[in-house]
Order: C-alpha cells, then structure tokens, then sequence
C-alpha cells in the first residue's frame, strides 16, 4: 500500500461521498489544495502518506458521522501508518496525521459554513 494507499483511500472516499455532490466537489477540490500543501510541506516534513489518510478520514467522518466508516478507515490508516514505520519516524507520521486532520476539519467547516449560509442558493456546485 505504500505507493497506492493514500489513492484508495482518496477513491473510496469519494463513493462514500457520491450520493452527497455538494460535499464530494468540496471533497475534491479540498483534496487538491492539500496535495498542494503536502508537496510544500514534504520538504521539511516528509509525511505525505499520513496526512493524505488522515485528511481523507476525518472529512468522511465529520460529513457522514458513521462509525462503521470511522473504524474502516481507521483500520485501512492504521496499515498505511504501519507500513510507512519503515522508512518515516513515529514523530513525522504524528505530525503529517495531525496536520491532515487539521486540515480537514478546516475544509469541512469552509463547507459547512458555504452551503449553510444564506447566500449558498446562489452558489451552484
């Protein structure tokens, strides 16, 4: 799972997401900036597989708010993180997991506040 993980993570998220579109175009373009920010951040912290896994479940997670899902993903993070152990410190793969959740709790709001706010029947997504 090494080079492909954080991949599958991202693709099952999206058809989790595939009956809400409003969250799944956020989901996506929200995947993208935090592409962008791993690529900076890699520089100084090497620990992109984490923050992509992390990202991609706590977004899940806060959109759909179902355990089941929360623990596949836990799991499916847990043999990401296992078997970045080899060649990442336990310190980095810290930091990139919190940075991801971090940044999704960020994207989630921003989306939540857009399409809750008065203005949001003018936004087509």
């Amino acid at each position: 799972m090494t080079s492909y993980g954080s991949c599958i993570v991202i693709a099952l998220s999206a058809f989790v997401l595939f009956n809400q579109p409003k969250y799944l175009v956020a989901y996506l373009v929200f995947v993208y900036i935090e592409r962008q920010i791993n690529y900076i951040l890699w520089i100084q912290q090497p620990a992109n597989h984490a923050q992509s896994v992390f990202f991609s479940l706590t977004f899940v997670y806060l959109v759909k708010h179902c355990i089941y899902l929360l623990l596949v993903g836990l799991f499916l993070a847990a043999l990401i993180v296992i078997n970045q152990v080899k060649v990442r410190t336990i310190p980095q793969l810290c930091i990139g997991a919190g940075v991801g959740v971090c940044l999704a709790v960020g994207a989630y709001y921003s989306t939540h506040r857009l399409l809750n706010n008065e203005y949001s029947t003018y936004i087509a997504i």
